[in-house]
């Protein structure tokens, strides 16, 4: 771990945008042959990050869980246009079973 004090011209938050946050929270598999299950829920109008850790550790009862903060980044497309995109920093907890846990997201969608 390295630290290093912060240099004041470097602010921290916006006033008009509250934090959001992500948190997945997994669920075993009913079977060895399976793997493992996870829901993801946006957070936002939390007032501290302990309150979405809270939550989290509720929902997810004795299974594993994750929180992340959401930060926007930003690239230039083709065009010369700049597009915002979600990034996402794990602020608490891991995957289960962390050593070679790889997440395929299925998004059904209905006519």
């Amino acid at each position: 771990m390295r630290i290093e004090r912060a240099a004041d011209s470097d602010p921290v938050g916006d006033p008009d945008l509250g934090p959001m946050y992500r948190v997945r929270v997994w669920k075993r598999p009913s079977s060895a042959a399976m793997g493992w299950m996870v829901d993801e829920w946006d957070v936002a109008g939390a007032e501290q990050v302990s309150d979405v850790i809270g939550w989290a550790a509720t929902t997810a009862g004795p299974g594993p869980f994750e929180v992340f903060i959401q930060w926007h980044d930003h690239h230039t497309d083709r065009n010369g246009n700049v597009v915002q995109y979600p990034r996402y920093v794990r602020v608490q907890g891991r995957p289960p079973e962390d050593a070679g846990v790889t997440v395929d997201s299925v998004i059904f969608e209905t006519d």
